[in-house]
């Protein structure tokens, strides 16, 4: 990640961070239907799980839908080196028309979703001259904690521990890469290590037991607990989560699967609307189990990024027009096989590469810039939205075929 794209990750986790706290403050969260997550297990142990959200403020409906396949086994052992599966896309449509509007890759909203959660939170909740963060992980999330904190903090160190060492200092070199070259960005040998002493500290593991954390936590410490979670336990003691200011998305879905230790947590709106002077010198607790209206504001967010008011599209093609530029080529040039230029096949469907470029050429002549951080996954997203677009053209053109026949027929 360059110096420029980094910069423009942390312009869109901003943005969407404020988007998150303006639904929370005026009302648009409250007015949502959020039914509780629906999660449906095979025999093999593969979940099926199912998000969906209704906004009549953002005139959105989504549902977040994925699949989570476990890590193979050997002998009746998860192999360490192997993580679960997860593959998740987003459909979305209007409310007001019924009408479908997209697909977008559900991975990159989550991470986006993630990232400006964490920075909405810290910023209300972390010491102001906050310069120090602990991240205990090193996969995908920890690096949308990174992101997010750096989007309102300006750190000057940065420690990192997981138990992989070679995937600890392959997400440094990562980390470095993402914030100022005056931070410092250091492995620690441990978790006490990294956690010792910091401002604002990170989980982002799937351990469901908690983690061995420094026993001198600072008392203004903030920390993100994003990792797994059970209704018996997280990655954070019992002890830790009662001495603590516990904020959560939903009340309802932290004490559902995460156990009765929430049940006197905050809510986010309350945290938004309530004096951050309240929190500079206490301990806090962002204990993540997720809600699915978060992924609404960032689905909105994504497909409003242009306009200051609700989203209102009436096609399928003006959510792309928005932010992911499906159709801006012209339908003989983005219409299901018939793709023309860009190394594309003249039939058949159209490679990688080609979509990919095909992309290129729309956001360039929408002027959007998508931070390469996020492009794989939104690219996965255009890619669905397209198909889907051509599909939808194709099914109303044999509808439109069989209606002029019809009408030949009666006037023969």
């Amino acid at each position: 990640m360059t110096v420029a794209t980094a910069a423009s990750s942390v312009r869109l986790v901003r943005s969407v961070a404020e988007s998150m706290r303006d639904a929370l403050c005026g009302g648009a969260v409250g007015r949502m239907l959020v039914p509780p997550r629906e999660t449906v297990e095979d025999a093999t142990g593969t979940k099926f799980i199912s998000m969906p959200a209704v906004s009549p403020d953002h005139d959105l409906y989504i549902n977040k839908v994925a699949t989570i396949m476990p890590a193979p086994e050997r002998h009746g052992i998860p192999q360490a080196s192997h993580a679960a599966t997860v593959t998740s896309v987003v459909p979305i449509f209007s409310v007001s028309t019924g009408r479908f509007l997209g697909v977008l890759d559900g991975a990159a909203v989550t991470n986006l979703k993630c990232a400006a959660v964490t920075a909405l939170v810290t910023d209300r909740c972390a010491a102001p001259d906050s310069r120090v963060l602990g991240i205990i992980g090193s996969g995908v999330q920890a690096r949308q904690q990174l992101l997010g904190a750096s989007a309102v903090r300006d750190l000057a160190e940065v420690r990192i521990w997981s138990r992989d060492p070679r995937r600890a200092a392959a997400f440094a070199r990562d980390a470095s890469a993402m914030v100022a070259a005056t931070v410092n960005v250091v492995v620690c040998a441990s978790a006490v290590e990294a956690s010792r002493g910091v401002d604002v500290l990170s989980t982002a593991t799937t351990s469901v037991s908690p983690l061995p954390l420094a026993v001198d936590l600072p008392a203004h410490l903030h920390v993100n607990c994003m990792g797994a979670h059970t209704t018996e336990s997280r990655e954070l003691s019992v002890e830790l989560l009662r001495s603590s200011v516990l904020i959560v998305e939903d009340l309802r879905t932290a004490i559902a699967e995460a156990g009765p230790s929430h049940a006197g947590a905050l809510e986010l709106d309350a945290l938004v609307s309530a004096d951050a002077s309240e929190f500079a010198c206490r301990r806090t607790i962002f204990a993540s189990t997720g809600c699915a209206y978060l992924d609404l504001i960032t689905c909105a967010h994504l497909a409003d990024r242009h306009g200051d008011g609700p989203l209102s599209v009436t096609s399928t093609s003006t959510l792309a027009k928005e932010d992911f530029a499906v159709d801006t080529l012209g339908h003989d040039e983005v219409a299901g096989a018939s793709v023309r230029g860009n190394g594309a096949p003249i039939d058949g469907t159209p490679s990688d590469a080609a979509i990919e470029a095909e992309f290129d050429v729309c956001t360039r002549r929408l002027g959007i810039d998508v931070p390469t951080d996020l492009k794989s996954g939104v690219v996965r997203g255009y890619r669905g939205l397209r198909e889907m677009a051509a599909a939808l053209r194709e099914v109303q053109d044999r509808h439109q075929g069989g209606a002029d026949r019809g009408k030949a027929t009666s006037n023969g």
